[in-house]
């Protein structure tokens, strides 16, 4: 039994992934634009150089942040998270797919050591 919620921290990361999605448009725009400064006549290759310096930089910060978050996932102990993620289905089921009230229920009633012996329960 480990002392934190690899769900929570599982249900977090999906959060975070999200919010980094919304960042994807926002870093295209930025790398447009940079091809569009490349392209204006006469820009001296110093300039350039930066700019696909730039360029490149912003596309590894996407692949950097979704590889992080790929690897905390893999960190994660499967067994504790299935167990979790069971618990938070019987809570849904209870609550008739309210997660706000399975969520409450989940962190107000946790499974203590020893508790479930093999099999979740609410």
């Amino acid at each position: 039994m480990i002392r934190w919620s690899a769900f929570e921290v599982a249900k977090q990361l999906d959060e975070l992934e999200e919010i980094a999605s919304q960042v994807k448009p926002i870093v295209a725009e930025c790398q447009a634009k940079i091809k569009h400064i490349e392209g204006l006549p006469n820009v001296p290759s110093y300039i350039t150089e930066s700019l696909m310096y730039l360029d490149a930089r912003l596309a590894y910060f996407l692949e950097s942040v979704t590889e992080r978050i790929n690897s905390i996932r893999k960190k994660l102990p499967e067994k504790e998270l299935r167990k979790e993620q069971d618990r938070q289905n019987l809570w849904l089921r209870l609550f008739d797919g309210d997660e706000g009230k399975a969520n409450l229920a989940r962190q107000t009633f946790p499974v203590k050591a020893g508790m479930s012996g093999g099999k979740t329960e609410v």
